[in-house]
């Protein structure tokens, strides 16, 4: 697997718990139905995040034939990658609910 496919698996993960621990008997509300999209993406997001955790990482990331270890310089060069231009990530997102808020609360 790619590590956007981990990255994703996690992700999905992160949905799939949302659904399986809602003690919410109204199907209409339960899980990711009927709540705000940003309270949706909060547990996802959230378990993304495990694939940035060293420990976690380290410890399912083997080469397919080999059983070879991810090496600490691969793990490095991925920390980097997410981190690379984050702050203008999180400008647009800024900019984008700024635009969000005055169109819904003019």
């Amino acid at each position: 697997m790619t590590f956007r496919e981990v990255e994703t698996v996690f992700h999905e993960f992160g949905h799939a718990l949302q659904h399986m621990l809602t003690k919410q008997d109204e199907g209409f509300v339960a899980g990711i139905r009927g709540i705000e999209w940003d309270a949706v993406e909060l547990p996802s997001q959230f378990m993304e995040n495990w694939c940035y955790h060293k420990n976690t990482l380290l410890s399912i990331a083997k080469h397919y034939e080999t059983g070879e270890l991810l090496p600490e310089e691969i793990y490095e060069k991925l920390v980097a990658a997410k981190n690379f231009r984050a702050g203008t990530f999180r400008l647009r997102q800024f900019c984008t609910e700024c635009l969000n808020y005055s169109e819904n609360h003019t």
